[in-house]
């Protein structure tokens, strides 16, 4: 019994020691700066179909944060509408004329050769904050319900980071594949999961973002051999084309390419930037010119006029873009000139740009080997993007809700109408580009085999954000290492240690240490993998957080204790 009472009296100098080390660095590793902003960011979801179910009921975790005591209003995304095109210039404030993806694709002139989606989505993600880039699993179905486990943790997120982002991206492949019902459930889950959050936090401390990225038009879809089209009207004059750009070797005949282009159905119109200062388009029923002057837009057409922005008092002036969205917000196809104008100043624009109202499949040759109606029909869901679309120009495409609240928002209440890209830079106290706390947690643990035969114990100091130097004494071996977080979710962080292992006999060792951290609310899952030479098993912890920075443990195989993180 006295060799178990100084085996406990030594782990417990020890640990004195280590905290009285620790302790000289009296940095807590919260972020830095307050205020805290959470960032919901919910995908495909138009402000019609959005204000309908909100009068519905059907999304009361939302109704109750922000119908009474915040404020929703609509505003306004860029042409074409997706999250390639927003999420980065939610980030940096810039219209679509600055630089950044202008679609899922584009020719790169130094290249010569078409930019493929994959690197468009590469070139966008690091625009989503780094831990919240594991939610673009939320995009497949099943798999998104796994989200539970980055929402029961944003609470404790919030504790350490100025800014949390949540992206639930369902709502846009659910609308895609399976339709406008899959479409509102898979909306009605994101409320559920917001209310989980919300319930759990104190609103008065926090500000609240939730915005749409883009809308979603649902209707009867027909196949559109889009790029045959393009290719049959084009010929050898086509570089490339990734809709709604068609990239020409030369810039003579565009006009007369664009007016065929319009003249097939599916495709409603057919822009050209027809020299400095205009930009004209064609359609089947006539014609629709932009001009600028002084930084301001005008509106003519020839034939019909198909916005119907003259039978909105609308009489060819010049407007901003402010003034467009205002003026023809309530419109089939609000603000359409300072959408398509600067459109091509983007330098990744083609020489044409087309417009596809209709959600039509754009039809792969590949895949239209293949009865897709009839595996449609025995599956339940398409094959193709097929049941709704946000391609074009209607409110259904762009017009999206926007809603905001807390003490750094209240700036924003007044909002009836905004553009969609405006928001996060008219917010000051908004910074992503110091989001991140100075370091990671300090942890100590102490525990005890079952019959309190021995103790041991570990200890990690943080220097900075994503280090951490660790040293730990367990059955047979003491470890010491310096690790980096190599990859980190909401609620999943991989590590990747190296250091030594000094084992009883005085043997030296090399050790590589991946570490494997799960966390699910107050529960932390942790495993480590020792690979060294030393004959070292692998370890599991399961943690229980009991209260601010004390969490009880169960050390699989080796017993119980407990830790303290700061």
């Amino acid at each position: 019994m006295q060799d178990k009472m100084d085996k406990i009296n030594r782990a417990t100098v020890i640990l004195f020691v280590l905290v009285s080390l620790l302790l000289l660095f009296p940095d807590n590793g919260k972020a830095e700066e307050t205020p805290r902003f959470l960032i919901f960011h919910l995908d495909a979801v138009s402000a019609e179909d959005f204000f309908r179910e909100l009068d519905r009921g059907s999304i009361p975790n939302i109704e109750r944060v922000f119908a009474t005591e915040g404020h929703i209003f609509k505003a306004m995304a860029l042409f074409p509408g997706g999250t390639e095109v927003t999420v980065p210039r939610m980030k940096t404030g810039e219209s679509i004329d600055g630089e950044g993806p202008s679609g899922w694709g584009y020719f790169d002139y130094e290249a010569e050769r078409m930019v493929t989606k994959i690197e468009v989505a590469m070139e966008y993600a690091p625009y989503v904050s780094r831990r919240a880039r594991g939610n673009f699993t939320n995009v497949l179905p099943l798999v998104d319900r796994t989200a539970i486990f980055d929402i029961m943790n944003i609470p404790f997120l919030l504790e350490r980071y100025n800014v949390v982002e949540f992206f639930w991206f369902s709502t846009d492949f659910y609308g895609h594949y399976f339709g406008a019902e899959n479409h509102l459930a898979s909306i009605k889950r994101f409320d559920r999961l917001f209310g989980r959050v919300i319930d759990r936090i104190d609103l008065d401390e926090i500000n609240v973002i939730l915005y749409v990225d883009h809308g979603m038009t649902f209707g009867e879809s027909e196949t559109l051999h889009y790029s045959e089209i393009v290719e049959e009207i084009t010929g050898d004059n086509l570089l490339g084309e990734r809709y709604p750009n068609i990239y020409l070797k030369n810039e003579e005949g565009k006009a007369e390419i664009a007016r065929e282009l319009a003249s097939r159905q599916g495709i409603d119109l057919a822009f050209i930037r027809e020299e400095p200062g205009k930009v004209r388009g064609f359609h089947s029923r006539g014609e629709v010119i932009f001009s600028e002057k002084n930084g301001k837009i005008s509106y003519e057409y020839i034939g019909e006029d198909i916005f119907s922005y003259y039978q909105k008092n609308y009489s060819g002036e010049y407007l901003n873009a402010d003034e467009w969205l205002k003026k023809t917000i309530s419109a089939e196809y609000p603000a359409v000139p300072p959408l398509i104008y600067p459109y091509f100043d983007n330098p990744r624009t083609g020489e044409i740009v087309t417009i596809i109202n209709h959600p039509y499949i754009f039809a792969n040759p590949l895949l239209f080997k293949l009865p897709v109606d009839w595996i449609e029909e025995r599956i339940g869901f398409s094959l193709v993007m097929g049941k709704g679309s946000h391609a074009g120009l209607r409110h259904t495409d762009l017009l999206v809700p926007a809603m905001v609240r807390g003490p750094q928002l209240e700036h924003l209440y007044e909002k009836e109408a905004m553009w969609l890209h405006e928001i996060f830079p008219s917010i000051p106290e908004l910074d992503f580009s110091a989001y991140e706390p100075k370091r990671e947690e300090h942890k100590l643990s102490l525990w005890a085999d079952y019959n309190l035969g021995e103790t041991f114990f570990s200890a990690s100091f943080s220097p900075f954000y994503r280090y951490n130097i660790g040293l730990q004494k367990q059955k047979g071996f003491t470890l010491g290492w310096v690790e980096r977080d190599m990859l980190s979710t909401h609620s999943l962080r991989i590590w990747l240690g190296g250091g030594f292992a000094f084992g009883a006999d005085d043997n030296t060792e090399l050790l590589l240490l991946p570490t494997l951290e799960f966390n699910a609310g107050r529960l932390e899952f942790k495993w480590q993998f020792p690979i060294t030479p030393a004959e070292i098993p692998s370890k599991g912890v399961i943690s229980l957080r009991v209260w601010e920075g004390f969490r009880l443990q169960w050390h699989v195989s080796d017993g119980i204790g407990i830790s303290y993180q700061f």
